[in-house]
């Protein structure tokens, strides 16, 4: 399971919609704008304030099932295609999705990223979800293990951005200014699967460092266990 980010995470900053305006108002007509877009800042209030107006657009792929869904100002989860698949939003950096038969897909957050735009940086944000476990409809259970790939921050260009900034009239304000440029995002750490566990086996990944690429690795074997017994590696 994956996200796509768009301005700030929704799970941090949901795209709120105002719930103390009132259109008879008496105030400056610039204010009622600010609170009708969301993006009126400096008064104290946040109750009611917008870091974006474009959700962030979630991946998701279990067996039978893939799609994407993004969340609404108040929570609610909007699914492309609609489909019967459940999903639940289990805390700001979790998430567990039902099949149409009852089997349970419980995903977690499995990187950490910095994004930085001409030099500032933004806030951490979780791009990539792994499959933690899988509570089947006949009540067993599948648990995924995982170690760091690395634990070594990397620099990855994945996106590119141009920036123009006008100056405004009177002596205040910034000059003109235009900027453009691959944006830079600082990749904290990965994670890699080491182990499946199913209730009468186990699947082990081994991995040795790749020689083309520092502080990264590739599989080497996969042992598959029935109880203590290896069937293959």
């Amino acid at each position: 399971m994956s996200k796509q980010i768009f301005g700030e995470e929704d799970l941090t900053y949901p795209l709120a919609i105002p719930t103390n305006f009132d259109p008879n108002s008496n105030e400056d007509h610039n204010i009622i704008a600010d609170k009708v877009i969301g993006f009126h800042r400096g008064t104290g209030d946040t109750s009611w304030e917008k870091h974006d107006t474009q959700p962030d657009i979630f991946n998701y792929s279990i067996p039978n099932a893939s799609g994407d869904f993004f969340f609404k100002p108040f929570g609610e989860v909007i699914k492309l295609p609609q489909n019967d698949i459940k999903i639940e939003n289990n805390g700001t950096v979790s998430f567990i999705i039902t099949d149409n038969s009852g089997n349970k897909y419980f995903f977690s957050q499995s990187n950490e990223v910095n994004g930085e735009l001409f030099g500032f940086f933004n806030r951490m944000r979780h791009t990539d979800y792994k499959i933690d476990k899988i509570e089947l409809s006949n009540k067993k259970i599948i648990l995924f293990e995982y170690e760091y790939e690395n634990n070594s921050p990397y620099i990855l260009y994945s996106s590119y951005s141009r920036s123009i900034t006008t100056k405004y009239s009177g002596t205040g304000g910034c000059s003109n200014n235009f900027q453009d440029g691959a944006i830079p995002t600082i990749v904290q750490y990965d994670l890699i699967l080491k182990k499946i566990i199913f209730p009468n086996g186990i699947v082990e990944f081994v991995y040795t460092d790749r020689e083309d690429k520092p502080n990264s690795k590739k599989i080497d074997q996969i042992i598959v266990k029935s109880g203590e017994n290896v069937i293959n590696d």
